[in-house]
């Protein structure tokens, strides 16, 4: 499942008024998610943000007299036949500006919203928005602000984030909003805001999460590929690993199972509690965890197949041993461990107690997964 991507996007502003049309970006298409993030200054409190229109759901607002300013975040779903939106305020007294950004690519049957948080700060320079947690992967963060005062822009966003785009209001109002790509679960961190004047502010951020269902053709299409490729040895390992190593891989659309042998002549007494891998044809998108193998071969043992194999050492200790593609990279991994029931050793994680290893012996393995590579 790929990250939602923002499309489009207008801006628009008004004097005086007590309401704003959030104009339709170009090219929506049923189920794009629209965002509107409109602002204003304001000194009075207790000011609401609303959509006229149905279909709009409202995500949150901030704002109040302290820092002068409000900020408002709503969503809908687009249905294709979408055109402009009213935004009402609960007064006239204001001069607003609104965005309206078309994303493509987030959850097709639920709520789009991961999470969300607002806040206000004072005249700060630069302004820092709420990190946010997310809880599923490959999200799309929006953030933004509301300043009092036109002054306060142009505007700059901070790594990682990007500018998406900055409107003004007469001399009164400066709304802005950036993004950023969050491809694991995690906070999403402060959008920091270098502003061109130092006012107050109301801020948010909100986070989109992807959409989990993909059209078949997604994973299996007509075009079938194959080719071969070397793994390496990316960290350093136990032991020295030959030159002798060999893969192979088949794709069917998104789907990509690799399978290869590594080699090796020594085996040292390093306490390796892992080995990785590279040198994967694509980059892993997801793992699949169906169907990877790995076996040992060359060694007093014979091989075992499985994801997770366990060998019974010389200590009677059970050892396992587990392989696996590391997401959003073209690498995997190789872990050990060894069992609690080894009475001079439990819970050490070595791979110099796999006593049964002769001095040269070579595993192969399968693995499986998708990915979002062309």
């Amino acid at each position: 499942m790929p990250i939602p991507v923002i499309e489009s996007q207008t801006k628009n502003s008004v004097s005086s008024s007590d309401t704003l049309t959030a104009l339709i970006p170009a090219g929506v298409v049923a189920d794009d998610i629209l965002i509107v993030v409109t602002g204003f200054r304001s000194s009075s409190g207790g000011i609401t943000i609303s959509m006229n229109e149905a279909g709009w759901n409202k995500v949150g607002q901030a704002g109040s007299q302290s820092p002068d300013a409000y900020v408002g975040v709503f969503w809908k779903r687009a249905t294709g036949g979408d055109g402009n939106a009213l935004i009402t305020f609960s007064t006239s007294t204001i001069n607003p500006a609104c965005h309206m950004i078309r994303v493509s690519g987030c959850h097709s049957t639920e709520d789009p919203v991961n999470a969300f948080a607002f806040d206000e700060e004072g005249p700060n320079n630069p302004q820092s928005t709420s990190s946010v947690t997310t809880t599923e992967k490959k999200c799309l963060i929006i953030a933004g602000s509301s300043h009092d005062g036109a002054d306060c822009l142009p505007v700059t966003y901070y790594s990682p984030y990007t500018l998406g785009d900055e409107q003004v209001s007469s001399t009164d109002t400066g709304v802005t909003w950036g993004w950023r790509e969050l491809p694991q679960i995690a906070g999403s961190g402060q959008a920091v805001i270098a502003t061109s004047g130092t006012d107050g502010a109301s801020l948010f951020t909100i986070a989109l999460k992807p959409d989990p269902i993909r059209a078949l053709s997604d994973y299996i299409s007509n075009v079938y590929q194959q080719g071969l490729w070397v793994p390496f040895i990316q960290n350093s390992p136990s032991g020295s690993p030959t030159a002798n190593n060999k893969g192979g891989w088949a794709r069917i659309g998104n789907q990509v199972t690799c399978y290869g042998y590594i080699d090796w002549t020594g085996y040292s007494e390093s306490n390796e509690t892992e080995i990785e891998f590279g040198g994967l044809p694509f980059t892993v998108a997801e793992i699949l965890g169906l169907g990877d193998t790995f076996s040992l071969f060359g060694g007093v043992l014979n091989p075992h197949h499985g994801m997770q194999m366990n060998l019974i050492g010389a200590s009677s200790a059970i050892h396992q041993m587990t392989v696996f593609p590391i997401e959003l990279t073209r690498y995997f991994k190789l872990m050990s461990y060894l069992g609690t029931n080894d009475a001079t050793q439990p819970d050490t994680r070595y791979f110099n107690r796999f006593k049964n290893f002769s001095s040269e012996f070579a595993f192969g393995f399968t693995l499986n997964y998708l990915t979002e590579d062309p």
